[in-house]
């Protein structure tokens, strides 16, 4: 629900409704929406920490690792409806950065933990002769990063989620005609 409405937009009679949760229920667990929300974005970040980022790594040098990054860009977990985890963090970034420190300090780390990531491949990549040695890390990184995003906000904005693959398709093969040597 903090997906489709936004943490603002959600109320908790459609968090009760939803869960079939009744209001007593809802507290035994949770103090507020506030920390259900918070809750959420814990585990996104567990998921992310287990499930994607390890993932990373796993290929036989940083070309296979980045191509790795693509197959399963933020997703994790189940989403449904073609709703990725990717949305869940920008909805929220979008409405809480600036008004709630707990909420920015949370989603800030689970970006600074991809980012951190895919600086570390861009590296592995200058180190194995396979990127570009003049490539800046951290901004190669960060243009990975804004167009996994941005892939995600205009398969919503076009409700289309085969969108979001071709996007990212066709940044890939950008991407490595970039940055890889010749």
């Amino acid at each position: 629900m903090f997906t489709r409405y936004g943490f603002n937009h959600t109320s908790l009679s459609q968090i009760l409704a939803t869960t079939g949760l009744t209001k007593g229920g809802f507290y035994f667990h949770f103090k507020s929406k506030e920390n259900l929300a918070l809750a959420v974005i814990e585990a996104l970040k567990e998921c992310w920490a287990k499930e994607i980022l390890p993932k990373l790594k796993e290929g036989k040098d940083a070309r296979e690792n980045l191509k790795l990054m693509f197959s399963a860009p933020g997703d994790c977990c189940n989403s449904s409806e073609g709703i990725r985890p990717t949305i869940l963090l920008l909805n929220l970034a979008t409405e809480m950065l600036e008004v709630n420190d707990k909420f920015s300090t949370m989603l800030s780390q689970i970006i600074k933990d991809w980012w951190t990531i895919l600086e570390a491949i861009i590296e592995q990549g200058k180190s194995e002769d396979i990127f570009r040695s003049d490539l800046d890390n951290q901004s190669v990184a960060a243009i990975i990063l804004c167009n996994v995003m941005g892939a995600n906000l205009l398969a919503l904005l076009n409700k289309e989620p085969a969108f979001y693959n071709r996007q990212l398709s066709s940044f890939e093969r950008v991407l490595f005609i970039g940055i890889e040597k010749n």
